[in-house]
């Protein structure tokens, strides 16, 4: 599994972790803390079991992604989908794909790029194949 833990820009600069996850068909959150530009939404999302999960807002979140090389890069995370009862950040790689981003490995990295913007994710179990935003 990969993951990307990032810095949400905010008055209190939480850091979070979002998965990256080729399945998902939008980024989802459980803290709406930092969505702006929201809009109310009353839609169900399927998850990887099959069951669905009500989302019930929709917004943008800016975000600081690591570069590779020890810096930080702001970026707009758009269309994110808020479901209070999910456990973790999804980042639909998917989703970024559909928008120009390109996926690249190496060395046991994934990052993200598009433009000037790298996004770097980690690996965050040896064993495993995914990898961590």
């Amino acid at each position: 599994m990969v993951a990307l833990v990032t810095t949400q820009v905010t008055s209190n600069h939480q850091e979070q972790i979002w998965f990256g996850d080729t399945g998902a068909t939008c980024h989802v959150t459980n803290d709406k803390s930092g969505l702006f530009d929201t809009m109310p939404i009353e839609e169900r999302i399927r998850v990887g079991d099959g069951h669905f999960v009500p989302c019930i807002l929709q917004g943008s979140l800016m975000l600081k992604a690591p570069q590779g090389d020890g810096s930080f890069r702001q970026f707009k995370l758009e269309k994110v989908k808020f479901v209070p009862s999910f456990f973790c950040n999804l980042f639909s790689i998917t989703a970024a794909m559909k928008k120009g981003a390109e996926i690249r490995t190496q060395g046991g990295n994934m990052m993200l790029t598009k433009g000037q913007l790298k996004v770097l994710f980690e690996r965050i179990d040896e064993s495993s194949e995914g990898f961590m935003l």
